[in-house]
């Protein structure tokens, strides 16, 4: 179970919502009903008994952590240091839908199951990079929770720089001009 003491709204949201029975029941199916996953030598249903086992006994801290960098990519951490935390980057929070939020809380959770498995067994993701990860423990439950609440990910949007939108508006507004001359 999440738990966040904080003042954020949407946190709040994201947890209360991420605490759903209904969606820790759904994820435990998808789990169970899975292939073996990537990076991993645990059966599937080792590890939905293991999730189902953790969700209900162990409450899991969400905080708010703001990096050094900025801009850096990452939106959440989990670390063995601090083993019943989840951490979500504070610079991140309003620029990501609330269900990535959600799938962000269960994607560190699965870490946590990871951290408690015995010694000798894992289902991790390896590095940061998300690349060739899609069919990890981690990355799977991401896509179980998006589509428990039907979300589609935008994942054919770019950022485009500042400079560049004044640019294209100026070129935009000398057409115009150009064209009433």
């Amino acid at each position: 179970m999440f738990k966040y003491t904080g003042n954020i709204e949407k946190i709040k949201d994201a947890v209360e919502m991420a605490n759903y029975k209904t969606l820790c029941a759904d994820i435990v199916e998808d789990v169970k009903d899975s292939v073996d996953y990537d990076m991993s030598n645990v059966n599937t249903e080792y590890l939905s008994a293991e999730i189902l086992m953790r969700f209900d006994a162990d409450i899991m801290n969400v905080e708010i952590y703001y990096p050094r960098y900025r801009y850096s990519s990452a939106m959440g951490y989990y670390s063995k240091s601090k083993p019943n935390t989840i951490h979500i980057n504070g610079y991140k929070i309003n620029s990501i839908h609330i269900y990535e939020l959600v799938s962000l809380l269960w994607h560190e959770f699965c870490h946590y199951v990871d951290y408690k498995l015995p010694d000798g067994y894992y289902a991790n993701h390896g590095s940061n990079s998300s690349k060739g990860k899609a069919y990890t423990f981690q990355y799977s439950v991401n896509r179980y929770v998006y589509s428990y609440f039907d979300y589609k990910k935008e994942t054919n949007t770019y950022y485009i720089p500042w400079y560049k939108k004044v640019l294209r508006w100026f070129k935009w507004m000398i057409s115009k001009l150009e064209s009433l001359l």
